[in-house]
């Protein structure tokens, strides 16, 4: 009787990931396995959210900014990559700052704010202290954006001289900056 020996050794497989492990945001239709691996060893998180201009929740991978949540994080970076696609020059900071600074199309800058709106009740004097200075600072180019439609009617009773916006009202923003008028 002859034996049959069989090679159980392990077959290298070449993978490229051709990942910009900086960028902090990733949807989930546009990766593999191999993909998803590698961002889960950087750091990122798996979550669902819905994109601007979307209907539905979409899995994203978001590497967590501390101390902001998630859904902030999401919010802040979608907004981004949104707005690279009319101009490269958008700044995104952490403090001190509103989140996303832009010029539109004609040169004015743009602050835009998003907000939680989870610590309202507690901290209502530091957020009325923080967009009144802002509010000085930026004029009609300061916008509030709300990552739950449901704080808006509050919001704008806090602050009625702000333009209070939710993702769904963010295409149209957009739209108002930077179209081309004939």
């Amino acid at each position: 009787m002859s034996e049959k020996r069989y090679d159980f050794r392990m077959q290298r497989l070449d993978i490229n990931i051709k990942l910009d492990s900086s960028k902090g945001l990733f949807f989930g239709r546009k990766l593999d396995y191999y993909d998803e691996s590698y961002l889960e060893d950087q750091g990122y998180v798996s979550c669902s959210f819905v994109p601007i201009g979307k209907l539905r929740q979409e899995q994203v991978w978001i590497l967590p900014a501390p101390p902001e949540s998630l859904i902030h994080t999401f919010l802040v970076r979608n907004i981004r990559d949104e707005l690279l696609k009319f101009t490269k020059d958008v700044h995104v900071y952490k403090a001190v700052y509103p989140d996303v600074i832009f010029q539109n199309r004609t040169r004015q800058i743009v602050a835009l704010e998003i907000e939680t709106g989870k610590n309202m009740k507690k901290h209502k004097r530091r957020l009325y202290d923080k967009f009144t200075e802002a509010k000085l600072k930026y004029g009609k180019n300061l916008f509030i954006v709300l990552t739950d439609s449901n704080m808006k009617r509050k919001y704008k009773s806090l602050f009625p001289n702000i333009k209070i916006l939710v993702r769904t009202d963010l295409p149209a923003f957009f739209h108002s900056q930077f179209h081309i008028r004939r």
